[in-house]
């Protein structure tokens, strides 16, 4: 009879028990959905690489394709010193290797001693009249030596009208490289890509004249 008697109180206090449960049960949270990345800036400069080399920063990627008919995908660079210089470096790669852009600057080197071991630096202007206008000084270092001798192995260096402050053009052959001097530096383009000399000499022009005035921004600040 007890166990009887006490049944319906059971029943009764199930739902009171179950609420209870349910309310101690520790409830699942929801992780919002994370951002899409923001979209990519059309226009803007070649990514440089972790050194954020100078060179990097002289060609956006849309003058690159609409130059050479193939996307920017890559970038390298590196900054170095040269005596009475600095060097800047990149290679911009495009989907079509072939099509690839490779771009040097040589600017003068502020604050620093004219001389460098002893032997005396020159600047890049000095430079570029010893790799253009005169014979091999015996001052002139290593970086100077290279150059001319892609010169020397090529034609005679054709002067460009109308770019920079002076411009030649050096065709070596296998590709070519235009060499743009501007104000206290100057620039040297090679590309990639089908065609001649000529064809070559035009869309390496096109680059250059993209790039000349970002160099002249970076002498301002250099």
């Amino acid at each position: 009879m007890r166990s009887r008697r006490r049944l319906p109180l059971v029943l009764a206090a199930l739902p009171v028990i179950a609420a209870c449960a349910a309310a101690a049960a520790p409830r699942a949270t929801s992780t919002p959905p994370a951002a899409p990345p923001p979209p990519a800036t059309q226009g803007a400069p070649a990514a440089p690489s972790p050194a954020e080399a100078l060179a990097c920063t002289l060609l956006t990627s849309d003058e690159v394709r609409a130059v050479q008919g193939s996307v920017l995908v890559d970038t390298k660079g590196s900054d170095g010193d040269v005596p009475g210089g600095r060097r800047s470096r990149c290679f911009l790669r495009t989907q079509e290797f072939a099509r690839s852009v490779s771009v040097d600057v040589v600017l003068p080197q502020r604050g620093r001693s004219p001389l460098a071991g002893g032997v005396r630096a020159i600047s890049p202007r000095e430079r570029w009249q010893s790799m253009f206008h005169r014979q091999p000084a015996a001052h002139d270092g290593d970086a100077d030596r290279g150059e001319r001798e892609e010169e020397e192995h090529g034609n005679a260096p054709l002067a460009v009208a109308h770019l920079g402050d002076e411009a030649f053009w050096v065709d070596t052959g296998m590709t070519g490289a235009l060499y743009v001097l501007r104000g206290d530096a100057y620039l040297r383009l090679s590309v990639g890509g089908p065609g001649d000399s000529g064809v070559r000499l035009q869309r390496s022009r096109a680059l250059a004249q993209d790039a000349l005035p970002r160099l002249a921004a970076a002498l301002r600040s250099h």
